[in-house]
């Protein structure tokens, strides 16, 4: 079963706009994919339903997969981006997160990868629009310009944890009309080839993005994430919240 909590969410901040309240609150979004498999399956469909509405997705052909497969043991669901037919059509496959982070500060994204003998086609580091055939991390406030924010170097068939700083990448652009953190902000995963997995494709897990309050911010200018659930009257006055969905071993 999926575990979902919200600690410190009270209610919607813009219908009870309340000021003076936050404190360098920390904010923390977490994904483990750790979703129910139907029996003698190891795969399901990603999308919105499953994982929340912040999620979606995209392919370049009908080819595309964005799956979760069932790793088994501790790990659980992984998401997993892939061609579905060995053939010479090559895909992008894309799964896209959106978060509200407007007025966040210090926002880090981290995240495990595993490469599944998948060529390497650089990102790069050099801004872009709507899509590029390539791996990698981009991210967004508009979803149209794209900021690449991690190119994948790692050994094949091997997990590896990536950490990356949004707000450095946000201060060496220097441009708040391109980038900035907004009540929209699009976090992109994506893989380009033309093979399954085991031949090509790659693996996610245990997405982290975090990030701070200023002190002496006003509450009613942060933002709640999208599918923040209200707690109730009793508890207004709380300014932020933490999400975190759980993974269990299986048995």
């Amino acid at each position: 079963m999926r575990a979902h909590l919200w600690a410190l969410v009270a209610v919607s901040l813009a219908s009870f706009p309340v000021t003076g309240l936050a404190s360098s609150t920390a904010f923390t979004y977490e994904e483990n994919f750790n979703v129910s498999f139907p029996s003698g399956t190891s795969y399901v469909t990603a999308t919105s339903s499953n994982l929340g509405a912040e999620w979606s997705f995209y392919s370049s052909t009908s080819q595309g997969l964005r799956q979760i497969y069932n790793w088994g043991g501790t790990r659980g669901g992984v998401l997993i981006l892939h061609d579905g037919v060995n053939d010479s059509t090559y895909t992008l496959n894309e799964a896209i997160l959106t978060l509200n982070l407007l007025g966040m500060k210090e926002v880090t994204l981290s995240f495990e990868h595993y490469d599944s003998n998948d060529e390497e086609h650089a990102l790069g580091t050099a801004k872009y629009t709507n899509h590029k055939n390539a791996d990698g991390v981009s991210v967004s406030s508009d979803g149209v310009n794209w900021f690449p924010l991690v190119n994948f170097n790692q050994s094949n068939n091997t997990w590896k944890t990536y950490t990356a700083s949004i707000s450095d990448l946000i201060t060496s652009i220097g441009n708040a009309s391109l980038l900035q953190l907004t009540s929209q902000f699009f976090i992109k995963f994506q893989q380009y080839d033309n093979r399954k997995h085991g031949d090509d494709g790659r693996k996610f897990d245990n997405i982290l993005v975090s990030g701070k309050i200023p002190q002496n911010t006003p509450t009613s200018s942060v933002p709640e994430p999208a599918t923040a659930t209200l707690f109730g009257i009793g508890l207004l006055g709380m300014a932020w919240g933490r999400r975190r969905r759980q993974k269990t071993a299986d048995a």
